[in-house]
């Protein structure tokens, strides 16, 4: 933990020697060290010793052998079921994982890197790059949740193709992004949405969301028990039991609520009219994470559907930010919102789910390979 917060520290630093103009790249800077320390992780996280078995168990088949023999295997093995993900670790395999998972890092690294440049002032980049490095599902999960990570890395990228009114790229993206991770299938709806509708009429737009959140608080009872039956009761029982500390606890409700402040500033930012359509754009994409967070009984289950939409608040806050003219305002609500995304960072480490696997950084250079 010390050491991946001193790298967050640091990039966050040179991001604002950035924004002040007192740097030249220090974005750049800032996303080298932080993409550095993510290639050479080892053992970091939940998922990733069973990733790197995976990966191995893989590579015991050739590629058309794996497509001639699909249904054979994914029905003897659930690690088939998502072909995308084991074409690319049986791709990868002769180089290794550690050379697989760096390589998924620096990914990840260019395509945020990109999306704050073109989404984010460069007054503002230090705000993006702290949302970033600190808000825990962002920069440190993925490091655990590879396969997801690298879908919603994939779908962020899609935006800057969306933005020059591309599709055929925005849906290819989208169905490489399903094959590694089919929860990515969540997103789609919302790329036809972005390329074709102009929402010109921010104060209409934020009074929608505003009335769906409403609704989905007032009737999060009976879909969550309809959610339940159609997911069969001993699934979810699993499910909950393996995941249901996530989102438990005196933290899981604290971390609810401080979720409202970001989806509050997308609305007032969506309302504005000075606003972009494209701007209003990125800022429901925004909003849309926090029309999960009523279904607490099953907020394990489904939450981290609202990865895909969450990730796009390191820009939509910067842009909601300037929409606020009074100063000492804005100020004011950016002091809360960076004050409770470090609350939120230091106290998911107290989570028994995370204390152990994120508590201790460790290189590639400790592996036992390299002994």
């Amino acid at each position: 933990m010390f050491v991946v917060t001193l790298i967050n520290i640091l990039a966050f630093f040179f991001s604002l020697l950035d924004s002040r103009r007192i740097l030249k790249n220090g974005l750049a800077f800032g996303f080298i060290i932080i993409t550095i320390i993510a290639c050479i992780r080892y053992n970091y996280g939940n998922d990733y010793m069973s990733y790197m078995r995976d990966f191995g168990r893989v590579g015991q088949y050739s590629l058309s052998y794996i497509f001639e023999n699909q249904e054979q295997l994914q029905y003897s093995d659930a690690l088939f079921k998502d072909l995308g993900a084991v074409t690319l670790f049986r791709i990868f395999h002769p180089f290794g994982f550690f050379f697989f998972a760096g390589l998924i890092s620096i990914s990840q690294g260019c395509i945020y890197y990109q999306f704050i440049k073109e989404n984010v002032k460069r007054e503002y980049y230090w705000i993006a790059m702290f949302l970033y490095v600190f808000q825990f599902e962002f920069y440190l999960l993925p490091m655990s949740m590879i396969r997801q990570g690298f879908s919603i890395a994939l779908l962020v990228w899609s935006w800057h193709f969306i933005k020059h009114e591309k599709i055929a790229i925005p849906i290819f993206l989208a169905l490489i992004s399903i094959s590694i991770h089919k929860s990515a299938v969540v997103f789609v709806p919302f790329i036809f949405i972005a390329r074709y509708i102009k929402f010109n009429n921010g104060k209409l737009l934020s009074m929608i969301l505003l009335i769906v959140l409403v609704f989905m608080i007032g009737s999060s009872s009976l879909i969550n028990s309809i959610f339940e039956k159609i997911v069969g009761a001993d699934a979810f029982t699993i499910y909950v039991n393996s995941y249901g500390d996530e989102a438990s606890g005196e933290m899981g409700m604290i971390r609810k609520i401080l979720a409202f402040l970001p989806f509050v500033l997308s609305l007032y930012g969506i309302s504005r009219p000075n606003t972009s359509a494209q701007n209003r754009t990125l800022l429901l994409l925004s909003a849309i994470g926090i029309l999960i967070l009523p279904f607490t009984s099953i907020i394990a289950l489904i939450s981290r559907l609202c990865y895909y939409f969450n990730i796009f608040t390191i820009a939509a806050i910067p842009i909601s930010l300037k929409c606020v003219k009074n100063k000492l305002l804005r100020y004011g609500v950016c002091t809360v919102i960076l004050l409770s995304t470090l609350y939120q960072y230091f106290d998911i480490f107290k989570n028994s789910v995370y204390t152990k696997s994120f508590a201790e950084y460790q290189t590639i250079f400790s592996a036992p390979v390299f002994q």
